[in-house]
């Protein structure tokens, strides 16, 4: 009898130990966090639409509001969305450079989701109709929240909320 009941106070402690061993691993750190800003930055620097979604959530919405010439105009989208869209721009492109600043990492007290933001400053350079020519390039600044969640045991973006500052310049 004694036995039996130190066999399962033992193996209730075991399974107290692996059940916060795995709270704790799954918990979303800040460098978590920016460990999956660099695997974006280096995708978009890449141009490689595939990374690019590796690190948004299959159901994350992503919103962007830009002031143009027309007012303003609002976008949203979902991964695929996003996916078509970046195959269609990258190749356009001849650099794709992104810079963020003024980021602010807020992980939740659970450590199951965690909120950025940030200014984003991208550069393009376009190509030319010419093969290989250097077109134009230009700056665009906008601001972004994004949210961060795990997705099968992964850090990804659940969603972005993105205003545009300023509309793309020379």
């Amino acid at each position: 009898m004694y036995t039996r009941k130190l066999v399962c106070a033992f193996v209730l402690m075991v399974a107290s130990v692996l059940a916060a061993t795995h709270a704790v691993a799954q918990a979303i750190t800040k460098q978590d966090v920016l460990n999956l800003l660099e695997s974006d930055s280096k995708a978009q620097h890449s141009k490689d639409p595939d990374a690019v979604c590796e690190n948004i959530g299959k159901d994350a919405l992503l919103k962007v509001v830009m002031d143009s010439s027309t007012g303003l105009q609002m976008v949203s989208m979902n991964r695929e969305h996003y996916r078509t869209n970046l195959k269609r721009v990258f190749p356009r492109l001849r650099e794709n450079k992104i810079q963020r600043t003024n980021l602010h990492i807020t992980i939740a007290p659970d450590g199951n989701s965690a909120v950025i933001t940030y200014t984003a400053i991208q550069t393009v350079t376009t190509y030319l109709a010419a093969e290989g020519d250097y077109g134009s390039t230009g700056t665009m600044q906008d601001y972004e929240r994004a949210t961060i969640g795990r997705e099968n045991g992964k850090v990804v973006v659940t969603g972005i909320d993105a205003s545009f500052q300023r509309p793309f310049t020379n």
